[in-house]
């Protein structure tokens, strides 16, 4: 589906859309279809050997960036947690900044 060109040009199109409407784009990650535990445990290794070069790295006296974690799929879990926390925070700026 992603080698249609008429589908990539829609989904360009449509987050060109989001973009102007100031919406967050959505980065859902892989498939829950295909995520099955294995493929977790090895997300899991590939995030710790990340961890590790940026260990072996910084001792050799570099200065690394964060390593960036494997993709994972993107619950409507994930999602409600996001927008609880957008919330919350939202909030707690409403309380402590006077609104103008």
């Amino acid at each position: 589906m992603l080698n249609d060109p008429e589908y990539a040009q829609a989904v360009i199109e449509s987050q060109d859309r989001a973009k102007r409407e100031g919406r967050e784009i959505s980065k859902s990650g892989p498939s829950l279809a295909t995520w099955t535990s294995e493929v977790g445990v090895m997300a899991d290794i590939v995030d710790a050997l990340r961890r590790v070069e940026v260990a072996v790295f910084a001792a050799a006296g570099g200065n690394p960036k964060d390593p960036v974690p494997y993709a994972r799929p993107r619950t409507a879990l994930d999602q409600a947690r996001k927008q609880k926390e957008q919330a919350d925070y939202d909030a707690l700026v409403a309380r402590m900044l006077p609104t103008m």
